[in-house]
């Protein structure tokens, strides 16, 4: 399942590792309940939907420790909440399906399954 990059923007457009990256997260980690549209999650992975500033749309990440060493995974984004809802929900299915590989949108790297 491959997601899309609406805003097209990548890494270095949203400061991803720099200084940008630092204050948006400070700004806006305490309002993550007012963003948060749905988060699911179970002993194997975690797939997170939210509202994201720096874009200015909704956003999936996935986290599980069998990909990118369980960093984050941002796989899709969409521009309403009714959208973002509906295909966090087809994240989740597809997550429980053991899919062998997630592709990142941002910087479109494919990170492959890791049995640990």
């Amino acid at each position: 399942m491959k997601g899309k990059n609406i805003s097209g923007k990548d890494y270095i457009d949203l400061g991803i590792g720099g200084l940008a990256t630092s204050f948006w997260g400070m700004v806006f980690n305490n309002d993550y309940e007012n963003r948060l549209v749905k988060n699911t999650k179970n002993k194997y992975f975690e797939v997170d939907t939210i509202f994201a500033p720096d874009t200015n749309l909704f956003e999936t990440g996935i986290k599980s420790p069998n990909f990118y060493s369980g960093n984050w995974i941002i796989v899709d984004q969409y521009r309403t909440k009714n959208e973002a809802l509906k295909k966090h929900k087809e994240w989740f299915k597809f997550m429980k399906t053991n899919p062998n590989e997630l592709i990142d949108i941002f910087s479109n790297k494919n990170y492959k399954f890791n049995p640990i």
